[in-house]
């Protein structure tokens, strides 16, 4: 468990998340960051994307904003808007690789192992950024069925299906 957290749950949650991480890794699937964002929006719009706000499925594409508006209430939102990562400025990469360390850790027994130091060393960031994408990562993936991360990075169809019934439940 991460230094300074008084959340105590079991060893087989960790265990069980990291049994549903590619056996080569993140990087064996998720190759490249248009992978990740792609991987992203089917978990976050696994029925296509929708506004957020009156859940629209009409909209068009700000291209030059990266983000949508809605052809109904012209609210616009990302992939990211209304997430944690809303507002970062992180690659959905570094937050697969975050998140699948996170894990590894804690699968391995190893948490106080991935001090803020090394976890900003394997992420190439600031030692701010790091230790808050590492605090944000763990409390999500705490969650019962590893929350909105568990669901993204679990690549067995099975597992992700229970993955996402638990975190649409919430």
């Amino acid at each position: 468990m991460l230094k300074g957290t008084k959340f105590d749950f079991s060893h087989d949650h960790w265990l069980y998340l990291a049994s549903t991480l590619p056996p080569e890794g993140i990087t064996s699937i998720f190759r490249t960051e248009t992978a990740c964002k792609r991987r992203f929006e089917s978990i976050r719009w696994p029925d296509g994307k929708k506004c957020p706000k009156c859940l629209a499925p009409d909209f068009s594409k700000i291209s030059t904003r990266k983000t949508f508006e809605c052809a109904a209430c012209k609210h616009q939102y990302s992939a990211t808007s209304g997430t944690i990562l809303h507002g970062s400025k992180l690659s959905f990469r570094q937050w697969f690789l975050g998140a699948e360390l996170v894990i590894m850790a804690n699968a391995a027994n190893k948490a106080e192992r991935l001090t803020i130091q090394k976890f900003a060393g394997e992420l190439k960031l600031s030692y701010r950024t790091a230790r808050t994408l590492r605090s944000k990562l763990f409390d999500d993936l705490k969650q019962d069925a590893g929350g909105l991360w568990g669901s993204i990075l679990c690549v067995n169809e099975a597992d992700a299906d229970l993955h996402l019934a638990k975190y649409r439940r919430k």
